[in-house]
């Protein structure tokens, strides 16, 4: 795993990403000295921990090739606390981080806690059956709007649609199974995946709404107490 950390992620844009804290606050003020020696501290060990535990369970599920994760530091200004994962061309694994992030947790815990969540997404391939869902629901969009005679240009949009479709269709449903599997890494690499998930406290709730990616906070936070035996 590597370290990087970079100023502009150009590298990575429009590729898709996924994240867990989905923050809206852009008016990021740098904090003291201290607390920024504090939360580089707090990064170096959750990374040095959790490093391990990450790159064993992809390997087990998805083998070496795959598994060389970057850990990506966006230190842009104004970036609001959010975290991201992506794959590049190569196959490598992208796990971004902005800097306000870095700030905007509480402890260790929910560091590694965020950690866990983004590189489960990874481990479960959860981009890749994304794209499929997307590929198939666009051609079933594609399928009905031939079949009522529309224009090239609409069945150009149905199949748009459809994409968008399948994407919040599976979405909720990712970020359960990331919370799930990102609480059992936090807690192999000797973390408090219970205290980490506490972040959640800290998240806009975007409730049942139909085209939310993201489920309900305390739905998230019922599967990682009922995965760790805490319900």
């Amino acid at each position: 795993m590597r370290y990087l950390i970079i100023a502009f992620l150009a590298v990575l844009i429009g590729c898709d990403a996924t994240a867990p804290s989905g923050g809206a606050t852009s008016n990021f003020k740098r904090p003291s000295e201290a607390k920024q020696r504090q939360a580089e501290l707090n990064f170096l060990v959750v990374l040095r921990q959790m490093e391990p535990t990450i790159e064993a369970a992809c390997k087990r599920r998805r083998g070496a090739r795959l598994c060389d994760f970057q850990i990506i530091i966006d230190d842009r200004p104004n970036q609001p606390p959010n975290a991201f994962q992506t794959v590049l061309e190569n196959g490598t694994p992208i796990l971004g981080f902005t800097e306000a992030l870095l700030y905007d947790v509480r402890n260790k815990d929910e560091l590694a806690f965020v950690m866990g969540h983004e590189a489960a997404h990874h481990i479960l391939n959860h981009l890749g059956q994304q794209k499929k869902v997307a590929e198939r629901e666009a051609r079933e969009f594609e399928r009905q709007a031939e079949s009522v005679g529309a224009t090239k240009a609409e069945i150009e949009q149905a199949k748009g649609v459809g994409a968008q479709v399948g994407v919040l269709r599976f979405s909720a449903e990712f970020e359960i199974e990331a919370d799930v599997l990102g609480a059992q890494l936090t807690q192999r690499a000797g973390f408090d995946a219970l205290k980490g998930s506490a972040y959640f406290e800290k998240l806009p709730d975007p409730g049942n709404g139909v085209i939310s990616t993201h489920p309900p906070n305390e739905r998230r936070k019922q599967a990682v107490r009922e995965v760790l035996g805490a319900s």
